[in-house]
């Protein structure tokens, strides 16, 4: 049976008057906190998407490039199509850490090293320590007293928990993505894919 408040020491899920609801639904939504925090950290945050959608024809509307395309065994017209999608880039919380750590291209690397510390503290460790105290003192047999101080300096300490969004600010300077794009290794690549019949006619006119 649940300790009476008289005593002094006693837990505020097992306490006789705490509804059933709260007494599951709490611990349960702590938990699932819990849970969706860890996810947030794992999951990634977004992804830089490359496409490519190409839908041309190739057909052979001259007398002379029908002869050339019949010499070759190639039929007259030719429908080309190439669709592909894929990830050039996945944005993840560690992918945040390990950039903002290396502070590549940065002067100094101080500012973001300790930018990439402050980020693993605050909003990587403390809001799982946070809501690990918060559901022993729910849990576990308290002292009124004891009890309030620590809930007091939860809530104190708990706003420091959004200095990430500070940090953010900050990675949204340094954490810069670098893309090389080479044009001509983009033609060398897409004459390798197109067919014969494009480098043949090609040929016949250049």
């Amino acid at each position: 049976s649940a300790p009476s408040s008289a005593e002094g020491v006693y837990s505020l899920a097992a306490f006789k008057t705490t509804p059933p609801l709260a007494r599951y639904g709490l611990t349960l939504l702590i938990f699932l906190t819990h849970a969706l925090f860890l996810y947030g950290q794992y999951a990634p945050m977004w992804r830089l998407r490359q496409s490519r959608d190409i839908d041309v024809w190739a057909n052979a509307t001259t007398s002379l490039s029908r002869r050339a395309a019949s010499a070759v065994g190639l039929p007259t017209e030719n429908h080309l199509v190439t669709r592909e999608h894929g990830d050039v880039e996945t944005f993840t919380y560690g992918f945040a850490v390990k950039r903002l750590w290396q502070a590549a291209g940065m002067k100094s690397k101080f500012g973001p090293r300790l930018s990439a510390v402050l980020l693993v503290l605050f909003s990587g460790a403390w809001p799982h320590v946070k809501l690990l105290l918060l559901n022993l003192n729910w849990l576990l047999p308290r002292g009124e007293t004891s009890r309030t101080s620590s809930l007091y300096w939860l809530a104190t300490l708990g706003k420091w928990s959004l200095a990430d969004v500070l940090v953010v600010c900050v990675m949204i300077a340094v954490v810069h993505l670098d893309w090389d794009v080479d044009p001509r290794a983009i033609k060398e690549g897409a004459m390798r894919e197109l067919p014969l019949f494009v480098n043949l006619t090609k040929g016949l006119y250049s």
